[in-house]
C-alpha cells in the first residue's frame, strides 16, 4: 500500500475500535471514506487495496460488517481479560469480607479461635496428602476460567482429566500466557466452524497436540507483528521522502 493508503487503513482500525460491535466497520463506502479521512473520489481509487485487509462478517455478532481478523482477536482478548479481571476482583472482595467476619468471630471467643486454628491445620494436612496436581490448582482454575470466558462454555476446573492434562504442561514450565495464546488462536480458527467448534474443550486444546498448537499460534503472532512493523516502516519512509521532496522544491524555488 502507498503511504496514503496505510494512513487511511490505520484511521479505519482506530474507528473500528470505537464502533459497536467493537473492531468492526460498516460495509458502506460513504461512511468508510469519512472514517478514512478521504473524499469519495480518492476512496474509490484506494479502497480495493485497503479492503483486502478486511473480511465481511458471517457470524451473528458482526454479520455483514467489515472486520480485521487480528483486531477482532485483540478485541475478544480484551473483553475476556476485562471479564476475568472483574471476576477476580469480586472474588478478592468476597475473600476479604469472609476474612473480616472470621476476625470478628475469633475475637469474641478464645475457644472458637482454637477450634478454627485446629480446623485450618486439618485442612492443610488434607491438602498436603492430595495428589500433586493440587499445587497447580490456582493456575488451572485461571486457565479454565479464561477458556470459559472466550468460548461462552462452563467447563469445570476440578475435573480430574482436565487437571491432569494441564498440570502435565505446567510441570514442564509452560506459562499461563501460553495457554491463553492457544485458546485465542483456536477460538479464532474454530469458533465460526460448526464442525470444529465442539473441539474447543480442555482435553483437545491441552492434550497431545498442545505443543503444536502453541508453536503455530506463536508464529501467527510473530507474523502479524512483523506485518505491522513493516507497515510502520514504510509509512516512516514515505513521510521522510515527502518531507525531502518538499524541502528540495523549496530550494529550487529560491534559486529560481
Amino acid at each position: 500500500m502507498t503511504g496514503d493508503q496505510v494512513k487511511a487503513y490505520l484511521y479505519l482500525l482506530c474507528e473500528a475500535w470505537l464502533q459497536e460491535p467493537r473492531a468492526t466497520l460498516p460495509n458502506d463506502d460513504r461512511e468508510l471514506a469519512e472514517m478514512a479521512r478521504v473524499d469519495s473520489e480518492l476512496w474509490e481509487q484506494m479502497k480495493e487495496s485497503i479492503l483486502r485487509c478486511f473480511k465481511v462478517g458471517a457470524c451473528k455478532e458482526h454479520f455483514g460488517r467489515l472486520y480485521s481478523e487480528r483486531q477482532l482477536e485483540v478485541s475478544r482478548k480484551y473483553d475476556a481479560n476485562q471479564r476475568l479481571g472483574n471476576k477476580n476482583a469480586n472474588k478478592t472482595r468476597t475473600k476479604r469480607e469472609v476474612n473480616a467476619k472470621k476476625r470478628i468471630s475469633s475475637s469474641s471467643s478464645s475457644s472458637s479461635s482454637s477450634a478454627k486454628k485446629e480446623e485450618k491445620e486439618k485442612e492443610s494436612a488434607a491438602k498436603a496428602a492430595q495428589p500433586s496436581t493440587n499445587q497447580f490448582s490456582d493456575q488451572i482454575e485461571m486457565i479454565i476460567a479464561y477458556l470459559n470466558e472466550s468460548t461462552g462454555m462452563s467447563y469445570r476446573h476440578d475435573t480430574k482429566s482436565t487437571q491432569m492434562v494441564i498440570a502435565e504442561h505446567l510441570k514442564k514450565g509452560t506459562l499461563i500466557e501460553d495457554f491463553k495464546i492457544v485458546i485465542d488462536s483456536k477460538v479464532k480458527e474454530w469458533s465460526c466452524d460448526d464442525a470444529m467448534s465442539g473441539y474447543l474443550r480442555p482435553i483437545t486444546l491441552f492434550g497431545d497436540k498442545f505443543e503444536g498448537y502453541l508453536q503455530v499460534a506463536r508464529r501467527e503472532e510473530a507474523t502479524h507483528r512483523a506485518e505491522i512493523d513493516e507497515a510502520r516502516r514504510k509509512q516512516i519512509e514515505e513521510d521522510e521522502h515527502r518531507a525531502f521532496m518538499m524541502n528540495r522544491n523549496k530550494e529550487i524555488s529560491k534559486n529560481c
